[in-house]
């Protein structure tokens, strides 16, 4: 009797990749349990409300780590009042090491955190310790969170970028006001990809600025009272808001302080 190689073959190899699939699982699941259970080890959770819950990977600079959750809270707070919505629990993850923030981030060193998956995602301490409010960039991403709880992800991002800034305490005067089609190009840049640090930056103040300028016509709380209908909007800057057409209000000069 003759054996046939190939129709033993196709009859075995169901088989055989079932064992390879058993073989793997065996070698490389307790492989991973391993590094899941030694990346928990090394995490520290800091509570300091019921809303914000920090975790810190690498367990360096404890201290400024515990300020800067006791700012998260106070924000969560504040941001909870103006904008009436409660986005529900937040959790903070400062990364352990800078391979960790490429591999899970995918932005640009400059960047020092980011929303992933409804959790907000910094560089490690050492970065933030460099920083000289490194409460900022997390309270930054926090303002986020509630501005889209109510807009959506349709809110122009100078609008988003800006109100961002502003009420993670930055403050920007403008030098000029820029025409219609500026800030369409503005709006333009801001949606690419990251760009170099310098220009991303004063793309970011000038946002701040027409924003700071917004506020000192309006009020915060008016300007976010509007954000949906801006959100909701065709052409955002024609968006009417207490009778005036959001262009004009920003082109309008101020007659009222800068809200502290």
């Amino acid at each position: 009797m003759r054996f046939d190689t190939e129709n033993n073959l196709q009859k075995w190899r169901p088989c055989l990749g079932l064992l390879l699939c058993v073989l793997l699982i065996t070698v490389f699941f307790p492989f991973a349990q391993r590094s899941a259970a030694a990346q928990t080890d090394r995490e520290m959770v800091i509570e300091k409300c019921e809303r914000v819950q920090v975790i810190l990977e690498d367990k360096g600079a404890q201290a400024m780590i515990e300020r800067l959750a006791s700012h998260a809270c106070l924000s969560f707070a504040r941001f909870r009042k103006i904008f009436g919505v409660d986005p529900g629990k937040i959790r903070i993850r400062v990364l352990g090491n800078m391979e960790r923030w490429r591999d899970i981030a995918h932005r640009a060193w400059y960047i020092v955190s980011v929303i992933r998956d409804h959790e907000v995602l910094t560089q490690p301490s050492s970065s933030l310790l460099r920083l000289e409010h490194p409460e900022r960039p997390v309270v930054h991403e926090i303002a986020h969170m509630f501005i889209r709880q109510v807009a959506g992800h349709g809110c122009p991002r100078w609008l988003d970028e800006g109100l961002a800034q502003w009420l993670s305490g930055d403050r920007q005067s403008i030098e000029r006001m820029p025409e219609r089609n500026e800030i369409w190009m503005l709006e333009k840049r801001l949606n690419a990809p990251d760009d170099t640090r310098r220009k991303r930056r004063k793309d970011y103040r000038l946002s701040l600025a027409l924003v700071q300028r917004l506020i000192d016509k309006l009020g915060v709380e008016v300007l976010v009272s509007s954000l949906a209908a801006i959100a909701q909007a065709r052409d955002p800057l024609s968006t009417m808001v207490r009778g005036r057409k959001l262009f004009n209000l920003m082109a309008e000069s101020v007659d009222v302080p800068s809200q502290k």
